[in-house]
């Protein structure tokens, strides 16, 4: 026989000394002394003396705390007295956790509040009192329930019996008043339903009036051309063709695609026809070199082209399009990396004699040669965007744009290094492009000083309309009080962004206020953060009768009063953006067409 199996000596005498499975706690406490008939006499104890145990009860916790082992009886081993101070802390954590759920577990009951010594009398009551309903009380009166008591509902007057799935009714305090018998119940489960879907309701609705605000747009009722092209865009890669579809509504699917991330190469078929001559996708990320050249072979006619994040544009498929692209004459590309030099010296001699309008943004491998072709072959050139182009290097390169002498429209932003664009390189190109020039984005250019303001600017743009000089934080509130000084050769600026130029204050926006009153429909001052009150009493007396929008988020000195002013001076001004503004809420009136923007006090 296995020995494992073979009985032991002692099995006869009943002293057998097997022992089952034991946790780690039952080892510790059989260590030092505590089992079943201490607990069993403190017990006894706690029961001689009742009438002390409610007062003293915060006391016997206090010191049970600390001494956890007091009012043992005698026969506790000395191993007790003697044991470590990390044992000691250990049995104290273990007690002191257990009376916490012990006592987490009575407060969280919901049928009864009396103590542990009236277990016995709350079964009694709810025995004896089945045959009579118990109502609760006006003065809410501490009683005694559990489950199988019968009572009366809240709301009418059924009779029924607790179980543990009565609704229970409670004041604002949170204490138990009542509860509800099965129709009630239901009844109130339906309110609360109808109540949590009224609040789902209006919080989408706000939700939607934010959303447009934030777009700068009024939430009105769409139409039924909205309509049809929510339902298009929600099945779109069911759609097989959109058919007789105007250019308008062509647009306005393709630009909710591009916002959603939804212009893959399946739906851009519906957007390629071969009698269209302008095409603008504003997401091309998903689409691969393939979908891309699609674009040239089902639309050979293009005259404007237009391709954002088209970062899948290698030099194979704009070589596909320089060689079936004929009649191009204005392309614009945001993030197209993958074209080298001499695809662009390729393309440049073949459209230099055509192209009226070239954009390019992000892109490193537009480089120092790439301007070069440019300047050399594009002569006709009459808007140019250069932005964030990290492989223009040379301090010499945005010089040479100078020798386009037919420019109305340049933007230079964001050089890679702002030493490349100086006082001197923009004062050549002005002297030469400035006569002509409506529009001029200097965006990032930030070692600009008030040299081109005075020198370039006042000197020769004479027929100058938008003017951007964001982060050019150099410009002195001096040296732009000298450009719109006396400033007779221009007839006024229709949009000027002077965000963040920070240097600048009252006495620079009062000599603009002066000049370009009359014509100035836009206006971004945001983070100029000297400004006072004194630029807008300005506005006040002057008045701005075009002003359509303005930004004057994160200046100080706007509050109520600035708001009330820009809604009066400016009666066709529908935008409005506050951000920043803590001063300004909801307690002034505006007139009806006017959206504010950026408002703490507005919740969503």
């Amino acid at each position: 026989m296995s020995y494992r199996r073979r009985a032991p000596a002692n099995t006869i005498t009943g002293e057998s000394h097997i022992r089952g499975p034991t946790s780690a706690l039952t080892g510790f406490l059989r260590e030092h002394g505590i089992n079943d008939d201490l607990i069993r006499r403190r017990q006894e104890l706690a029961e001689q003396n009742p009438d002390n145990d409610d007062e003293n009860q915060e006391e016997e916790e206090g010191d049970t705390e600390e001494h956890p082992l007091d009012g043992a009886a005698p026969e506790i081993s000395s191993a007790v007295q003697d044991q470590d101070e990390k044992e000691d802390e250990e049995l104290q954590i273990r007690i002191a956790a257990r009376r916490k759920r012990r006592l987490a577990k009575q407060n969280e009951s919901d049928y009864t509040d009396s103590d542990d010594d009236d277990n016995d009398d709350s079964q009694a009551a709810a025995s004896n009192s089945s045959s009579t309903p118990i109502s609760f009380s006006s003065n809410k009166k501490k009683m005694t329930l559990a489950p199988g008591m019968e009572i009366k509902c809240y709301e009418c007057p059924v009779s029924f019996k607790i179980t543990a799935f009565s609704r229970k009714v409670k004041d604002i305090d949170g204490i138990i008043i009542g509860y509800l018998c099965k129709d009630c119940a239901q009844e109130a489960l339906e309110k609360e339903k109808l109540k949590r879907e009224k609040a789902l309701k209006a919080r989408k609705r706000r939700k939607k009036v934010a959303e447009a605000l934030l777009d700068k747009q009024e939430l009105k009722f769409p139409s039924l051309q909205d309509l049809c092209v929510k339902l298009i865009i929600k099945y779109i890669d069911d759609v097989e063709q959109f058919g007789d579809i105007g250019t308008v509504n062509l647009s306005k699917i393709c630009q909710i695609l591009c916002k959603n991330r939804l212009l893959s190469d399946a739906s851009l078929q519906l957007f390629l026809n071969p009698e269209i001559k302008d095409l603008e996708l504003f997401d091309c990320s998903k689409l691969n070199a393939d979908s891309l050249k699609k674009i040239a072979a089902y639309c050979p006619n293009l005259s404007n082209l237009s391709l954002q994040f088209a970062a899948r544009l290698n030099d194979n498929v704009f070589d596909y399009y320089i060689d079936r692209l004929d009649n191009l004459t204005s392309l614009h590309l945001n993030g197209s990396f993958l074209i080298f030099d001499d695809m662009w010296k390729k393309f440049f001699e073949k459209f230099g004699k055509q192209l009226k309008s070239f954009t390019i943004k992000n892109s490193y491998r537009f480089t120092d040669k790439s301007i070069d072709y440019l300047v050399s072959n594009c002569q006709v050139l009459e808007s140019l965007t250069l932005s964030r182009l990290d492989g223009v290097i040379s301090p010499t390169s945005y010089g040479k744009i100078s020798q386009i002498s037919t420019l109305r429209h340049l933007e230079i932003s964001f050089p890679t290094n702002e030493g490349l664009v100086t006082n001197d390189s923009v004062i050549q190109i002005l002297d030469t492009v400035g006569p002509q020039l409506e529009t001029l984005v200097l965006d990032g250019c930030s070692a600009l000083t008030d040299d081109f303001l005075v020198k370039g600017i006042k000197a020769n743009c004479l027929e100058l309309k938008k003017l951007s000089l964001k982060y050019l934080d150099q410009i002195t509130n001096s040296g732009f009080q000298e450009l719109f000084t006396k400033w007779d050769s221009n007839a006024g600026l229709m949009s000027l962004d002077l965000q963040k130029c920070v240097c600048l204050g009252d006495d620079a926006l009062v000599a603009m206020i002066h000049h370009s009153s009359g014509s100035l429909i836009q206006l971004d001052i945001n983070s100029i953060g000297d400004l006072t009150f004194e630029v807008f009493n300005a506005i006040k007396k002057i008045g701005l009768p075009l002003l359509t929008t303005i930004d004057c988020g994160f200046v100080r000195a706007v509050d109520n009063r600035v708001v009330k002013i820009l809604n009066d001076a400016a009666p066709q001004l529908k935008i409005m953006e506050v951000f920043g503004c803590n001063r300004c809420n909801g307690s002034v009136n505006i007139r009806k067409g006017l959206q504010i923007i950026g408002r703490q006090s507005d919740s969503i």
